[in-house]
C-alpha cells in the first residue's frame, strides 16, 4: 500500500535519510519512533508532497508519486489525511463548521449536505454535541478529535498521525490512541503514526519503525522494540539520558 525504496533526504550539509526502505500494509497501524531530529516527519511529509526527497522513490497503491508534478499530489491528498501536531482548526469557524469545510471545498457539498455528512463524522468519535461550539472553548485534546474527524471527511484510506498525543494529558492522550485504534479497525484505514509516547507505541501499533542516523535501526513488533538488546534502542525504551544515542 505504501512503499518507500531507498529514500534520501537532506537539507544543505545536514543529511536527514540515508537510504530509507519501508513497507506499510493495507489496514497497519504502523508507529515511526525515534530521537528529536531523526527524520521522522521529514519522512512521512513526502508522501503527500510536503517534500520531496533527493533519491529513491515512494509508492502508494502501486503509483509511484515521489516525481509527481504538485497539481498531481490534488487527488493523492484527498487519499492522505495528514493530522498535523497542533489540530490547526479555525477559531472562527463552529466545530461542525470546521469539519464541514473539506467537503464544501473538495466535494462542492451544499452547506446543508456539507453538514450532515460533518455530523456524521463527529458522531464517529464521539464529538457531536461540541458541533456547536468553537475550537477555543475545547481542550487540546477535544480539538484532536476534531481535527481526526475533519480528516476523515473525504474518507481516506491513509492517515498519518504527527505527534498526536503531544502536550495532551495521560486521559486525553489515551482517547486519542483508542481513537486511532478504533478508526483503524471502523473505516479500516492505514495509520502511520509519528511519536515519542511510549505507552502508545506499546498499546496501539501492529509494527514499529525506529530510525536512527538516516535509517530505521529496528522494524517490527512493538515487542521486538521493547526485547531488543541493542543499546541505542534500549536507550529509548528506557529513557536514559546518557548512552549512545547521543554521539
Amino acid at each position: 500500500m505504501i512503499e518507500f525504496k531507498g529514500v534520501k533526504k537532506a537539507f544543505g550539509s545536514k543529511v536527514v535519510l540515508r537510504g530509507v526502505n519501508l513497507t506499510v500494509g493495507k489496514s497497519e497501524v504502523v508507529f515511526i519512533v525515534g530521537s528529536s531530529g531523526a527524520g521522522k516527519s521529514v519522512l512521512v511529509k513526502h508522501l503527500i508532497g510536503l517534500l520531496r526527497c533527493d533519491a529513491g522513490e515512494i509508492w502508494l497503491d502501486g503509483k509511484e508519486i515521489s516525481r509527481m508534478r504538485e497539481e498531481d499530489f490534488y487527488e493523492i491528498r484527498k487519499k492522505c489525511c495528514y493530522i498535523f501536531q497542533h489540530s490547526t482548526l479555525f477559531d472562527s469557524m463552529s466545530v461542525l463548521d470546521n469539519v464541514a469545510l473539506p467537503l464544501r471545498k473538495g466535494r462542492g457539498l451544499t452547506v446543508a449536505a456539507s453538514r450532515k455528512t460533518a455530523m456524521e463524522r463527529l458522531e464517529m468519535v464521539q464529538m457531536e454535541s461540541y458541533a456547536h461550539r468553537f475550537p477555543a472553548e475545547l481542550g487540546a485534546g477535544l480539538q484532536k478529535r476534531v481535527a481526526i474527524a475533519r480528516g476523515l471527511t473525504l474518507d481516506p484510506a491513509y492517515v498519518i498521525y504527527d505527534e498526536p498525543t503531544t502536550s495532551l494529558d495521560p486521559v486525553s492522550a489515551r482517547r486519542v490512541d483508542a481513537l486511532i485504534r478504533d478508526m483503524s479497525k471502523r473505516v479500516n484505514v492505514t495509520s502511520l503514526v509519528v511519536s515519542h509516547d511510549l505507552t502508545s507505541i506499546f498499546t496501539v501499533a501492529d509494527r514499529v519503525a525506529m530510525l536512527y542516523r538516516g535509517d530505521f535501526l529496528i522494524d517490527g513488533p512493538p515487542a521486538a522494540l521493547k526485547n531488543s538488546t541493542n543499546p541505542v534502542v534500549q536507550q529509548y525504551v528506557r529513557g536514559q539520558a546518557d548512552g549512545p544515542m547521543e554521539t
